[in-house]
């Protein structure tokens, strides 16, 4: 019985150091998951897909500014045009 504990404790494992190569394969972008797996994924990490993805779409970029601007929205007026004036000096800074 010992033999068996410990031939399923390995086993155990085994499946989840290859299931953490997966994983670091997917996120060095060495490997693409079915959609499958990629919303097993997504339902584990209780996060939306778009999220996962946020890097990699074309759209990236309009989610973070549309999150900003949401979260900004909910901040005091004098909070607001504090960081609406950080950031257009970053982008004064940017155009340089």
């Amino acid at each position: 019985m010992e033999k068996l504990t410990s031939k399923i404790k390995r086993g155990f494992i085994i499946a989840g150091l290859s299931t953490l190569c997966y994983m670091s394969a997917i996120e060095r972008g060495a490997k693409i998951p079915r959609l499958e797996t990629f919303i097993r994924i997504a339902n584990a990490l209780n996060v939306p897909s778009d999220l996962l993805l946020i890097d990699v779409l074309k759209a990236g970029n309009v989610i973070k500014s549309s999150e900003l601007s949401e979260k900004i929205s909910k901040l005091p007026s004098d909070e607001q045009q504090r960081i609406f004036h950080v950031i257009e000096v970053m982008i004064k800074d940017a155009e340089k």
